[in-house]
């Protein structure tokens, strides 16, 4: 008995005297050199405009998530949403190609001061559904490429909105319905409709939308149903028309400087995943407009669509808008069109 409590107390000693020494060591991997310092972690900022419960949004979020993990953190790209670093659509081309940021979201149809042939994703009536859009977008990429390389980047991935509607305070039942309106669009393709419609177009922030729509400074908005509930549009504009416009498109670039830099590697990884959120984001463009729709419902919005009659004569509209951007797009646009016609047989 005695031999034993004297033993309790030396075992107490050995286990405070190992907390006292410090923790084993963790084990050694046998393929790991100890003489080889870990390899470095690359920081991006990546800018995108939407606010963060945008499916565009989430899909930059997945995209950053997916490289981080593929890469074991070597890569880490932190999403900036909202604007949050404060640079409007226009600039995005000049402030990648300058390494303002290295990696960027833009929206198609913001560029075209720069680049026109980006306006061909916006030319009214010309893709008339998804799938059309999505070969709109495998015809035009080489030109996209081209476009984007003289602003010294390259283009990762490329997403679609849903096609836009006009939120209006009246309903639209006939092409005279649309006289007299004021009306905020994303881009020039927008606000030619609106004048060859008769109305007055308007150009604006999206922030500042909700507020002119309330105070009467504007009575209508050319944009899909899911920025629609973004801008809880519902409060101040009772009804949406589903123009069937277009589908615009958003793109991310990348800093060329930036993207020799990464080894080749987290070059492929980052490709990988590109193209895995690019094909995510075209499936989910059309689930977002139907879920949106229905919560626009919800709130009260009433849904009209055009007849047949209507979306002839918006047709014939759209015509001389695509007359108007091959003025400043050329012979590449010329050349994008002439094929997507072909190819759908129109």
């Amino acid at each position: 008995m005695k031999r034993k409590m004297f033993l309790m107390p030396l075992a107490l000693l050995l286990a405070v005297s190992s907390f006292a020494i410090g923790c084993p060591a963790p084990p050694v991997d046998p393929d790991v050199d100890p003489a080889v310092e870990p390899l470095p972690v690359i920081e991006w900022d990546l800018s995108i405009q939407w606010p963060p419960g945008n499916f565009h949004t989430e899909g930059a979020v997945e995209f950053a998530q997916l490289v981080y993990e593929r890469s074991a953190g070597r890569l880490d790209i932190t999403v900036h949403p909202g604007g949050a670093l404060g640079f409007a659509f226009p600039e995005k081309l000049a402030v990648v190609r300058d390494g303002v940021v290295p990696i960027a979201e833009m929206f198609h149809g913001g560029l075209v001061g720069d680049e026109p042939i980006f306006g061909v994703h916006t030319m009214p009536f010309l893709a008339l559904c998804l799938g059309e859009a999505h070969l709109m977008a495998t015809i035009a990429r080489p030109f996209f490429d081209e476009a984007v390389a003289r602003w010294n980047q390259r283009i990762l991935y490329m997403a679609p909105w849903p096609r836009s509607g006009i939120f209006t305070m009246r309903p639209i039942h006939a092409l005279e319905d649309l006289a007299g309106l004021v009306t905020r669009g994303y881009d020039v393709n927008c606000a030619h409709f609106t004048e060859l419609t008769g109305g007055t177009p308007l150009v604006l922030p999206w922030g500042e939308v909700y507020a002119a729509l309330a105070a009467g400074l504007m009575d209508s908005v050319i944009t899909s149903t899911v920025s629609g509930v973004d801008g809880r549009l519902w409060e101040v504009t009772p009804y949406f028309h589903r123009l069937e416009f277009a589908h615009p498109v958003n793109m991310v670039t990348v800093n060329l400087d930036a993207w020799n830099a990464l080894p080749g590697d987290l070059q492929a990884i980052v490709l990988d995943v590109a193209r895995e959120v690019e094909d995510r984001l075209w499936l989910r463009s059309k689930i977002e407009d139907v879920t949106n729709q229905a919560r626009l419902i919800e709130e009260g919005v009433t849904i009209t669509f055009p007849t047949p009659e209507l979306l002839a004569q918006y047709k014939e509209i759209g015509r001389e808008i695509w007359a108007m951007w091959l003025e400043e797009a050329g012979p590449d646009g010329e050349t994008i069109i002439r094929e997507f016609l072909r190819v759908v047989g129109r």
